[in-house]
């Protein structure tokens, strides 16, 4: 899924929320919702995830949405509303919801951070997965992975 589209979730989420299915508060911070209809420019992306797809909301304490993680179940592909970006808001609610989340029905989780990022976003990205305890595992022309087992 491509990242302005993940924008226009979070930018939805601010508005009507017309496209949720279920939404579910974790934390007072982090919502889990399935969508069952987004629609992506790239039509690769509009097969991906099946018939639902499911995200991580992370608001602020304003209760604003801000950043979004797209669960793939073999990748995650998170977003930042650019307004809130390099200020590490990622990080809190992945290590401490996001990520056991995850381990309630898997052993160990899979990313992969792609060489066609800008500079910028790469290494902010790859920062963020080793704060939070992932390991490179293997690199190739395309992307960079990372795995994390429980």
């Amino acid at each position: 899924m491509t990242e302005e589209t993940i924008l226009r979730i979070i930018s939805d989420m601010n508005g009507d929320k017309k496209n949720v299915y279920t939404l579910n508060a974790i934390t007072a911070n982090v919502d889990y919702a399935i969508f069952t209809t987004i629609i992506d420019p790239n039509p690769v992306y509009q097969r991906q995830g099946g018939p639902t797809h499911a995200f991580y909301l992370i608001k602020n304490k304003k209760e604003i949405y801000i950043g979004a993680v797209y669960e793939m179940w073999t990748d995650l592909h998170w977003v930042v509303a650019p307004k809130y970006r390099r200020k590490g808001i990622l990080l809190q609610p992945m290590r401490e919801v996001i990520i056991p989340e995850l381990f309630k029905n898997r052993s160990k989780i899979t990313i992969s951070i792609s060489h066609e990022l800008e500079d910028a976003f790469f290494e902010a990205s790859e920062k963020l997965a080793l704060k939070i305890g992932f390991a490179k595992y293997e690199e190739d022309s395309e992307e960079v992975r990372y795995k994390l087992e429980r």
